[in-house]
């Protein structure tokens, strides 16, 4: 026999799944069914509803990065919002000749190359494989308290199709010193082609130790006009500036571990940094050996500049060409020792037989023993501390230095093939690529180009233009990607970390069986479950509620499934039928027991 508590605590089980059923039912079908007539009833009698007002939302800018690529770039696409209510999500469209391409999320999480999480710039990226070369628009999409405004402020970024073309092919390109020609200023590039093969077959390969290590270079041009801006400077007219950033994505379409900016120009001018620029007027073949001795083989200039220079001592310091006293730096060659080298305070090996002093046939025997030794080196010493893999995808990744300090300006990925990097020199730094694992799987060294040497004068008895040294550089630097990268890692010669840049949005590691930070059950369900916290509010139907979604966000979070709503009524009247029976069970027996 049951007692009184007994069946008190019963009772109130029943009340409250009595409760609970109802409340299903009224939640489910119920309210659903009074507020569509009362909807229906006040549009019968005032027309339809009107709809919410947006928030007040401020573009502050929109970017695709980078706003040209070839065909394989993968773009990253940028928003900067204000906005006073809360956004649940924000969608790029991409569109070519009116029809849309793609549509997807960009994020504000710090992981899609949105700088920081919740600081309102939203960023995710597209790739451009397969797709059509052209101009392509996008637009976005802003969902904001549940309502989607689309704003018809749109970027513009077009796609071309890679056109780099042999000139002189010897080989696979992992085995050769590959060299690049781009052109600059020309309308008819066939006369481009001819001066290429011209600065080679009348310039390069006529100079030891070059012409015997013909076997050992490809040659290539990219067989369509750039823009890099280049310019003859203001005050010393034989010297070029070009865009470095501009020139290196245009010439990445072809394997370049140097690149040969040639302009149209038919006059004296050119320049080196960390490529060649020469004008194609006479002797331009001359003026591009001489500065490939820069760029290629780390040589300084032995003309004098007849300038007071205290900043270019220490940098002539690492050119094997350049000595600061005396000459034991060339011991058991058979050369002199002779003052001036680009300063007067330096010296040199010989007194005017060097290309690198004036235009004559020849390098000088240091000179030259040094390129000899690069050459020699090319295939058995690498200089990367691991080997970079023949990758189909390269990073093209942006630098800045000024007044000393390094700045990684942006990343992005293009369909290319990093250099080797098989010439070893001194660098000033030395780049990092880490796995998702914490594992270091690339490196390699570079410098900032901060010397820009204009050529050597035309008459020898004439005083040079100095080097440049530039306090303010802006360059890009292209690298091996990796599907599996997750950061890069800048490191001084002293071993000490000074920039990091997260490249794990650039990985393509959906399909590896784990969730990685950039990826969500949008862009990989392969990977990522939906009804797990991925930092997106997948806000569309599709009978998964989003934990990520505020109240009222996801119309699958408002409203039970149809299938467990019917199942919570038939177990809470089920269980309601039972108590009852015990209930009345229990009266029976206090009655006749």
């Amino acid at each position: 026999m049951m007692n009184k508590k007994a069946v008190a605590v019963i009772a109130v089980v029943a009340l409250i799944g009595i409760a609970v059923a109802a409340s299903v039912i009224a939640y489910s079908f119920i309210i659903p069914i009074v507020k569509e007539s009362l909807e229906k009833a006040e549009g019968e009698v005032a027309g339809p509803l009107p709809a919410p007002v947006p928030a007040e939302i401020t573009i502050k800018s929109f970017n695709v990065y980078p706003d040209k690529g070839q065909i394989g770039t993968v773009f990253k696409f940028s928003i900067e919002l204000a906005s006073e209510e809360k956004i649940y999500s924000v969608n790029a469209e991409i569109s070519r000749l009116g029809e849309t391409i793609k549509i997807f999320p960009l994020y504000d999480d710090g992981l899609h190359g949105d700088a920081e999480a919740g600081d309102g710039i939203y960023a995710n990226v597209w790739n451009s494989e397969n797709e059509e070369e052209g101009i392509y628009d996008a637009k976005i999409m802003i969902n904001s308290a549940g309502n989607p405004v689309e704003h018809k402020k749109t970027a513009a970024f077009s796609i071309f199709r890679e056109n780099c073309a042999p000139l002189i092919f010897n080989g696979n390109p992992d085995d050769k010193i590959d060299i690049t020609f781009v052109p600059f200023g020309y309308s008819n590039l066939d006369k481009f082609s001819q001066d290429a093969l011209s600065a080679i077959n009348k310039g390069l390969m006529t100079y030891e130790p070059f012409s015997s290590n013909q076997d050992k270079f490809n040659f290539y041009i990219v067989n369509q006009t750039g823009d890099f801006n280049c310019k003859r400077d203001d005050s010393i007219k034989s010297l070029i500036r070009c865009n470095d950033t501009e020139v290196t994505a245009f010439a990445s379409q072809c394997p370049s571990d140097q690149i040969i900016v040639l302009l149209d120009y038919e006059e004296f001018c050119g320049s080196a940094s960390s490529y060649v620029m020469a004008c194609n007027g006479e002797p331009f073949e001359q003026v591009v050996v001489h500065e490939l001795g820069h760029a290629l083989g780390g040589l300084g200039d032995e003309y004098d500049y007849s300038a007071d220079y205290p900043s270019y001592v220490l940098l002539a310091s690492n050119f094997p060409n350049c000595a600061i006293e005396g000459c034991n730096k060339w011991a058991g060659f058979n050369v002199g020792c002779f003052k001036g080298c680009g300063i007067s305070s330096l010296y040199r090996p010989t007194e005017d037989d060097c290309i690198m002093n004036r235009y004559v046939d020849t390098f000088c025997p240091v000179c030259r023993k040094h390129i000899e030794d690069l050459l020699s080196n090319y295939i058995s010493k690498p200089q990367q501390l691991m080997p970079a893999p023949a990758y189909e995808k390269t990073y093209l990744i942006d630098f800045s230095y000024e007044s000393g300090k390094l700045n990684i300006k942006d990343i992005y990925v293009t369909k290319s093939k990093a250099p080797d990097r098989k010439i070893s020199r001194t660098a000033d730094y030395i780049a990092k690529i880490f796995s998702f694992d914490k594992k270091e799987i690339y490196s390699f060294n570079f410098s900032a180009p901060r010397v820009l040497f204009p050529p050597p004068p035309l008459n020898s008895n004439e005083t040079g233009p100095p080097a440049i040294i530039l306090d303010k550089v802006e360059w890009t630097i292209l690298a091996a990607q990796f599907d599996n990268a997750s950061t890069l890692e800048i490191y001084d010669k002293e071993q000490q970390k000074v920039l990091s840049a997260d490249v794990g949005y650039l990985s393509n590691s959906c399909g590896d069986g784990i969730c990685e930070a950039h990826e969500s059950a949008v862009e990989c369900p392969a990977d990522c479950r939906a009804d797990v916290k991925d930092g997106l509010c997948n806000y569309v139907e599709n009978d998964i509620c989003d934990p990520d979604c505020p109240l009222g966000a996801d119309p699958d979070c408002k409203r039970l499934s149809p299938l467990l709503t019917a199942a919570l009524i038939i177990i809470s009247i089920a269980a309601v039928i039972i108590i009852i029976i015990l209930i009345l069970r229990s009266s029976v027996f206090k009655t006749y027991g």
